[in-house]
């Protein structure tokens, strides 16, 4: 009987530990992998299952999470752990408390990082900081999250979350003894997925698989990219897909000047992990259009990242939607330059402009003309890598442009980012929509109507005009019979029937066709 009850004791202990989420404290200073805390998944986007941390009795040696070339040294220490039910988890960090500190407002500085395996000297896969706020005397507390994507489903993976030794409150140092929940949930929206790599940095030939876009072959040459001086492997560049979000553009390229392989956090403490390319003046367009920021009177090193590529325009009508992200408002460090050149006439224009303006795209003068762009200020969630940063709001179209078909055109996209001593770090990006060349449609139409009633010949006409400088072989078609020695873009005919032109452009491998009946 004394058993029984025994059972019934440890059945009902149990259900309260799976429904009130209580879980063991991780206390383990030397970060022991066979002691990690299980981190319990919900399936749901409520946190019916948490697990506890605490940082009172946790060990002080220091440990480096690492993250790219980034290191956030922490001396507290919590290690978890968890198994993937999905490729994207929402963690967080919420009912952050102190028993010492009391009727004072406590902030304290937590970074994350999220191994595949038990070695914490090698980078990690995801790394993160935040910052936790909490009334101590009140029941109120700020729930802060991050988003861990990519993730392999079934597989475990070890977190660790690390604070200060001490928190400083009022000019006065008292051991850091912070308890807190954690909890791994679904997330309630989609997010941006942005796929970056040292692959993708060094072979480009994704780019035109992805990017660049044309039924016609032989449209896209000459694709570059640079990251600074070209000397260091810095990874920003990639391709984002809008992945059923609330972004504002479908796909295309994000172009930053930070390592876009890196995942990062909440926009002030992401500059624990972030990285700009190491700055430099060797681009001649850049350093141009920096001279262009009003008060920016001699040329700075700038972060920097350039793409560029030629095509042969087949639309007469250039028409790029773009926007472009910052971690928080910094002044006039960050610009941005689109630059189109005539490759005959060697012309070369900007087309990157302050709507309605003729300024160039740069942070400040950019927020004076659209002072919403501050608005609303960046939410707690965060994604990877850059999609919650500020002024991605708005979408931009680049100045209207002129083209004649036919005829190749080089584009160059650029962004810079001036190292300033405070946020060394303080990175940009710009986000392309996918780039089309589409070569229009043939159509045929009687020169003069009047001539169908006349018994005059009638004057059929292609629209050839519509294809500029295009080399093109035309030929024509009676009843799907070939009409010799018809190689105009108007034919005389006398017979009713139906008549076909075929327009091909053998350099570019593409035709196109129309069709009347007369």
């Amino acid at each position: 009987m004394r058993f029984k009850k025994i059972l019934y004791y440890t059945l009902f202990l149990s259900v309260l530990l799976v429904c009130f989420g209580v879980q063991a404290q991780s206390l383990d200073p030397d970060l022991d992998c066979a002691n990690a805390v299980e981190i319990p998944v919900n399936t749901g986007v409520d946190c019916v299952q948490y697990a506890r941390g605490s940082f009172e009795h946790a060990g002080v040696i220091p440990l480096g999470l690492t993250c790219g070339r980034a290191v956030s040294t922490k001396h507290k220490k919590n290690l978890f752990r968890f198994r993937a039910a999905e490729e994207t988890h929402l963690f967080s960090v919420f009912d952050a408390r102190s028993a010492v500190i009391h009727g004072n407002t406590i902030l304290s500085n937590l970074s994350g990082a999220v191994y595949t395996d038990c070695n914490f000297d090698s980078p990690a896969k995801i790394c993160f900081a935040f910052y936790v706020t909490t009334e101590s005397s009140s029941t109120d507390s700020s729930t802060w999250h991050m988003v861990l994507s990519e993730l392999v489903v079934g597989q475990e993976y070890f977190l660790v979350l690390g604070d200060a030794a001490t928190i400083r409150v009022d000019n006065v140092t008292y051991n850091n003894d912070l308890k807190f929940k954690l909890c791994l949930r679904a997330a309630e929206v989609s997010y941006v997925k942005i796929d970056a790599s040292a692959a993708m940095t060094e072979n480009l030939d994704w780019v035109e698989e992805k990017f660049l876009y044309s039924d016609c072959d032989n449209i896209f040459s000459n694709i570059r990219f640079q990251a600074g001086d070209g000397q260091n492997d810095f990874n920003s560049i990639g391709y984002f897909n809008k992945n059923n979000s609330t972004f504002l553009l479908e796909k295309g390229i994000a172009l930053a000047t930070t390592d876009l392989t890196i995942n990062l956090s909440a926009a002030t403490l992401s500059l624990l992990f972030q990285q700009n390319s190491p700055p430099w003046t060797g681009d001649a367009d850049l350093n141009a259009l920096q001279l262009e920021i009003p008060g920016q009177q001699q040329l700075e090193p700038s972060a920097t990242a350039v793409l560029e590529f030629d095509f042969i325009a087949l639309s007469d009508a250039l028409d790029i939607n773009y926007l472009f992200t910052y971690p928080y408002r910094m002044g006039r460090m960050q610009y941005i330059g689109i630059w189109l050149t005539d490759l005959t006439t060697q012309n070369k224009q900007n087309i990157a402009r302050v709507p309605g303006t003729n300024f160039p795209i740069h942070q400040e003068l950019v927020i004076d003309n659209y002072p919403e762009l501050l608005e609303p200020f960046i939410p707690s969630f965060w994604n990877n890598p850059l999609i919650y940063w500020l002024s991605n709001s708005k979408v931009f179209p680049t100045k209207p442009t002129v083209l004649t078909v036919g005829r190749k055109y080089r584009l160059k996209f650029g962004v810079g980012s001036l190292d300033i001593p405070f946020t060394p770090n303080a990175g940009f990006a710009m986000f392309i929509q996918d780039f089309e060349q589409q070569l229009k449609d043939a159509s045929l139409h009687i020169v003069d109507q009047t001539d169908l009633c006349t018994g005059k010949p009638w004057l059929i006409k292609a629209n050839t005009e519509q294809y500029g400088e295009l080399k093109r072989a035309i030929s024509w078609y009676r009843n799907g019979v070939l009409i010799g020695g018809a190689r105009d873009s108007v034919l005389e005919v006398t017979q009713s029937g139906e008549y076909e032109v075929r327009i091909a452009f053998s350099d570019i491998n593409c035709e196109r066709s129309a069709v009347i009946s007369l």
